[in-house]
């Protein structure tokens, strides 16, 4: 079974945090206090994971909120990630029509500023929408994006959005690594490139250092869009 993050991962996650509360028969305050908020915080913060619909007013947990919301919840880390709809499901349900997508590898460390590897290494059929000339088709080989992102996931990665934002996951360049997926944070002097997977050590960038290594050019390959990965 595929389950397809075609709609934002940030709206799935505010769906599944509301859908698992309800089931649970437990208020936003409740919820937030079970998590280690206080009581005049709690509903506001719970409401802010919950906003799906409000792309604005959405906030995302901490990679380490998620086990006290699956130990709140009983629910395993990974629900909280996953769209319960399959790539059928969303084709059929929009009528949309397909399209084959080619699925590429992230390129190595000895193919400076490449995103893939030049050959494709399988294709797949998704919904037109999802394959454009400005998004690569790539298959996530390791597991430091977990539990965001799995092992043989394929994402979507806009080459063309560059502008870094706080907490989004980006393809991004490293000199001794290559082309790797990471969620970035941006501070005053650098930028924090960080696995959601807790085993993975943080990296620090600064922004000089950046420059001399990029020869002036920015580390960013571009932005994953959408996550299509298995249950």
């Amino acid at each position: 079974m595929l389950a397809c993050s075609v709609q934002p991962l940030r709206k799935i996650i505010a769906r599944n945090i509301k859908n698992f509360r309800a089931q649970a028969g437990i208020t936003q305050t409740q919820l937030g206090e079970k998590i280690g908020y206080k009581e005049e915080t709690a509903r506001k913060m719970i409401a802010a994971y919950e906003a799906a619909e409000d792309p604005e007013a959405t906030r995302m947990p901490r990679p380490d909120q998620f086990e006290k919301l699956a130990e709140a919840l009983k629910k395993p880390v990974w629900a909280f990630f996953m769209d319960t709809k399959t790539l059928a499901d969303h084709i059929a349900e929009k009528g949309t029509s397909t399209e084959i997508g080619h699925v590429y590898s992230l390129a190595g460390a000895g193919a400076p500023k490449a995103l893939t590897e030049y050959d494709p290494i399988e294709s797949i059929v998704l919904p037109k929408e999802l394959v454009k000339p400005n998004i690569a088709l790539i298959k996530v080989a390791g597991d430091s994006m977990l539990p965001t992102i799995w092992k043989d996931a394929i994402v979507g990665v806009d080459t063309k959005d560059k502008k870094l934002v706080s907490g989004e996951i980006y393809a991004i360049w490293i000199p001794y690594e290559g082309a790797v997926i990471k969620r970035l944070y941006a501070k005053k002097d650098g930028v924090i490139v960080k696995s959601d997977n807790p085993r993975f050590p943080d990296d620090f960038f600064a922004y000089n250092e950046l420059e001399e290594t990029q020869h002036g050019e920015t580390f960013l390959l571009g932005r994953v869009k959408w996550v299509l990965q298995g249950l």
